[in-house]
C-alpha cells in the first residue's frame, strides 16, 4: 500500500510539472522578437539578426539570437555578435510573463568610435522599466581606432530610475591583461548633450590612467574633460606596449608620472597645468597627444629645472665613444625615432651633457621622419652666451649630420675643465662652428666631416704650455697670458687645416699651421714662437691629444718659414 501510494504521488507530481511546462511554454513563443525588441527599445538602435532563435527551460529559462549586429537606422554595424542570450526571470515566467533578467553578447565585437553614445544615453533615459536587465560582455572584442582589446569579460549595470550607468570589466590587450571601469552619473543630461559626470579607471603594461570630470556628446563626438592621472613603472615599456615605436629604455625607461587637466576626445588627449616627473626630474607644463596612422604625436611646452640631455642622445648613438675612447664603428640606430613624431619646447634652469651645463636655455626639439633636429635659441654657459642647432636626419643606411653653433665671451677654460677635467688653455672665447657630413655610424660621420671653425681668445693665457722644458729654453716660465689669439680652420674629410694659429702676449707670441683629425682627436701644427725679448724665433711643433697637446721643438726644418715673417711685423 506504502509503494502505491508513493507511486501515485510520483505520478501526481510528474503530471503536475507537465501542466507547469505546457503553462510556462506558452508566453515563450515570441521569445526571440522579444529580446530584440527589448534591445531596440533599450539602445535606440537598429538591429539586426541573421540566425536562428532558440528558446531553453532547463537548467534556466533562456532565449537566444544567433547573428545579431548593431547600428544607427540606416548605417552599416558598429558591432556584431555571434549570438544574444537572454536570461528570463524564474518567477515572471510563472506568472505567464517574460522579464529579462540579463542579457549576454556572445563573441561581440564593437567599433568604439563609431559607437553613437548619444543614441544610446537617450533611448536608456526614456526607459520606464523600473529593474533593467544586466548586460554582460562575453569573450568580446573592442577596437578604438586601430587598437584592440580582445578576450572582455565585462558587466553593464544599467540605470534604474534615474542611476548612474557603470561598466567594469577586464581583458587582453598587446597579450598583456587590462581592466577598466567608467561610470556615467547622469545618463539623462547626457542625453541632453549636457555635462555629466564621469569617472573611470585603466590599469594594465605596469601603468594605471583615473579619470574624474566631466563627460559630453556634443554632436561631433564624446568629449571628457577633468583630472588625469597618470603613473607608469618604465615610459618606455608602456609606450611600446601600446604600440607607439621602439625601445626608448636609455631615454624613458625610468618611472613617470603626471598629473593635471585633461581634454580626450577625438582628435586625442590635450594637457594643461600638467606637472610631469620623469626619472625623478620635474617637468611643469601643457601638452597633446594624438594617435593616427603615422603614430603618437607629442606636442609640449614645459619648464623644467636640471635636466639631464646624456639619456635622450642615446636614442640616436647609445655608445658614440668605444671603450678606448675613439669614436665608436656601431652603426647608428634611428629605430627609436620612428613610429612617432615630437614637438617640444623647453625652458629649463640648466641642461646637463656630461660635464657640459648650459644656464636658462630655450630649446626646441623636433621628431619627425625619423630624424632629430635640436636647437638652443640661447643659453648663459661660463659667463657668456651659446646657442646652435644639431640636426640628425635619416639617409639610405646612415645619416646626414648638421651642425651649426655659435659662442660669445665664454670662458673657455672653465667649459674644458666641466667637460674633460683638464684646462690647457683658458681666455673669453667668441667663436662660430659650421658642419656637415654622412655617415653610418659615428666614426664615418666624424670622418665625413665639412665646414669651417673660427675662434677668437681675449685675455687668456697658455697653462698646460707654460711648463713646457722647450719653453723654458727660451727663457718663458711660469703663465704665458696673451691678449689676443686667433684660429681659422676650414674641415674636408674629418680634418681641419689650421692655417694660421695666432697667439700674441706681452712675453711671447706664437704663429702656427697644421690640422686636426676629428677623427682621432689630435693635433699636429708647426711653427714659431718669438718671445717679445730678443730678435730671434724658436720653431715649434704642438702634437698630441686635442685637448692636451705637447709642445716640442722642432729640429725638422720642416716649419713652414713663412710663419716667422709674420711674427716680425
Amino acid at each position: 500500500m506504502r509503494r502505491a501510494a508513493l507511486g501515485l504521488a510520483g505520478a501526481v507530481a510528474i503530471a503536475a510539472a507537465a501542466a507547469s511546462f505546457a503553462v510556462s511554454r506558452a508566453p515563450l513563443d515570441g521569445a526571440g522578437d522579444r529580446l530584440i525588441a527589448e534591445l531596440q527599445h533599450a539602445t535606440g538602435l537598429e538591429v539586426r539578426v541573421n540566425g536562428a532563435t532558440a528558446v531553453e527551460l532547463f537548467p534556466s529559462p533562456r532565449v537566444r539570437v544567433d547573428g545579431v549586429s548593431l547600428a544607427r537606422p540606416g548605417e552599416a554595424p558598429f558591432a556584431a555578435a555571434r549570438g544574444l542570450v537572454g536570461r528570463i526571470s524564474l518567477s515572471a515566467l510563472l506568472l505567464g510573463r517574460i522579464e529579462l533578467a540579463e542579457v549576454t553578447f556572445d563573441q561581440p565585437q564593437i567599433a568604439l568610435d563609431r559607437a553613437p553614445f548619444a543614441n544610446v544615453a537617450t533611448a536608456l533615459r526614456a526607459r520606464t522599466a523600473a529593474t533593467p536587465p544586466a548586460i554582460r560582455l562575453a569573450d568580446g572584442r573592442l577596437e578604438w581606432r586601430g587598437r584592440v582589446v580582445d578576450k572582455i569579460e565585462a558587466g553593464l549595470a544599467l540605470p534604474r530610475d534615474g542611476g548612474p550607468l557603470a561598466l567594469s570589466g577586464y581583458g587582453r590587450f598587446a597579450d598583456r591583461q587590462v581592466e577598466g571601469m567608467i561610470q556615467l552619473a547622469d545618463v539623462g543630461a547626457f542625453a541632453r548633450r549636457d555635462s555629466s559626470p564621469f569617472r573611470g579607471r585603466f590599469e594594465g603594461g605596469g601603468a594605471r590612467v583615473l579619470f574624474d570630470g566631466e563627460a559630453v556628446d556634443d554632436g561631433a563626438g564624446v568629449r571628457l574633460t577633468g583630472d588625469v592621472s597618470f603613473r607608469a613603472d618604465a615610459l618606455s615599456s608602456t609606450l611600446r606596449w601600446f604600440g607607439f615605436g621602439p625601445r626608448l629604455d636609455r631615454a624613458l625607461g625610468a618611472e613617470v608620472s603626471f598629473a593635471g587637466q585633461g581634454q580626450l576626445d577625438g582628435a586625442g588627449l590635450q594637457i594643461s597645468n600638467a606637472e610631469l616627473d620623469l626619472g625623478g626630474e620635474t617637468f611643469l607644463g601643457a601638452g597633446r597627444l594624438t594617435s593616427g596612422a603615422g603614430g603618437l604625436a607629442v606636442e609640449a611646452t614645459l619648464d623644467a629645472g636640471s635636466v639631464d640631455l646624456g639619456p635622450y642622445f642615446d636614442l640616436v648613438a647609445p655608445d658614440a665613444l668605444a671603450d678606448d675612447g675613439r669614436w665608436s664603428v656601431a652603426s647608428l640606430n634611428f629605430g627609436s625615432l620612428r613610429g612617432w613624431t615630437l614637438d617640444l619646447r623647453l625652458s629649463a634652469d640648466a641642461l646637463r651633457l656630461g660635464g657640459l651645463r648650459l644656464e636658462q636655455p630655450a630649446v626646441t626639439a623636433v621628431v619627425a621622419n625619423g630624424g632629430l633636429d635640436l636647437s638652443i635659441g640661447e643659453a648663459s654657459a661660463y659667463g657668456g652666451a651659446v646657442g646652435g642647432r644639431l640636426s640628425l636626419e635619416p639617409d639610405g643606411d646612415g645619416a646626414v649630420m648638421r651642425v651649426e653653433g655659435a659662442a660669445s665671451d665664454v670662458a673657455l677654460g672653465d667649459a674644458l675643465e666641466a667637460v674633460f677635467g683638464r684646462k690647457p688653455i683658458a681666455g673669453r672665447m667668441t667663436a662660430e662652428i659650421s658642419l656637415e657630413g654622412r655617415g653610418a655610424s659615428p666614426v664615418e660621420l666624424a670622418a665625413a666631416l665639412a665646414g669651417r671653425i673660427e675662434a677668437r681668445l681675449a685675455d687668456g693665457a697658455l697653462e698646460r704650455v707654460s711648463r713646457s722644458r722647450t719653453l723654458a729654453l727660451a727663457g718663458l716660465t711660469g703663465e704665458i697670458a696673451f691678449s689676443r689669439a686667433e684660429a681659422r680652420m676650414t674641415v674636408a674629410n674629418g680634418v681641419a687645416k689650421a692655417d694660421p694659429v695666432t697667439v700674441e702676449g706681452p712675453r711671447a707670441s706664437f704663429a702656427l699651421a697644421g690640422e686636426a683629425s676629428l677623427i682621432e682627436r689630435t693635433v699636429a701644427l708647426q711653427g714659431f714662437v718669438k718671445p717679445s725679448e730678443g730678435g730671434w724665433t724658436l720653431p715649434v711643433r704642438v702634437e698630441g691629444p686635442l685637448f692636451a697637446p705637447k709642445l716640442r721643438p722642432d729640429l725638422s726644418g720642416r716649419a713652414p718659414r713663412g710663419e716667422a715673417s709674420k711674427l716680425e711685423r
